[in-house]
């Protein structure tokens, strides 16, 4: 049975995108595929060694399923983007003005919790890219506009760093999520 679960392995790995309760039906499902072709072939390691070679490499099993259930490049870019405007909305100042932003202290839970959201359905691979660029635009627009209006922002060099380390935070918070292969 070790082939049996390395090659389920090698697929769970290469399942990117898809969300987990799907990911771990596919796994079920691979698995009954090859013990049932295994049976066809005698059972044994000897049927389940012959049944894997008939179904192929992993990756490319894998590949076929995360074109029909993962998450494509532009549900991937929308969610990117909507953490992107989550970004801007969750700054003190709005970006490239030198007015106050009240909000903001209800917008940076919401984009971590969109962000938490996306991680805990897809993983850390979907997660990351999102975290990653509004976490990335969040202290470069705030930078910015700190950077154009030297005198007529008063910053705090405490208000400075908590944007910045809340921006660091929301992108390591997207490493906490499971990795496809290590659930």
């Amino acid at each position: 049975m070790s082939a049996l679960n390395d090659y389920v392995n090698a697929v769970d790995r290469n399942l990117i995108g898809i969300e987990r309760r799907k990911r771990r039906e596919i796994l079920r499902d691979v698995r009954s595929r090859i013990l049932s072709l295994s049976e066809d072939y005698g059972g044994g390691e000897e049927g389940i060694s012959r049944a894997i070679e008939d179904i192929g490499p992993p990756e490319a099993l894998a590949k076929s399923y995360v074109e029909c259930y993962g998450m494509l490049w532009k549900e991937l870019l929308i969610v990117t983007l909507i953490s992107i405007g989550l970004a801007f909305l969750s700054l003190p100042i709005i970006p490239f003005t030198t007015h106050s932003n009240p909000a903001s202290l209800l917008f940076l839970p919401i984009l971590m919790l969109y962000i938490a959201h996306n991680g805990m359905r897809y993983g850390v691979k979907s997660a990351l890219v999102p975290a990653l660029t509004s976490g990335i635009l969040r202290s470069a627009m705030f930078s910015m506009t700190l950077w154009m209006y030297p005198f007529d922002l008063t910053s705090e060099p405490a208000m400075v760093l908590a944007v910045h380390v809340m921006s660091l935070l929301v992108i390591l918070m997207s490493l906490g999520f499971p990795v496809p292969g290590r659930e």
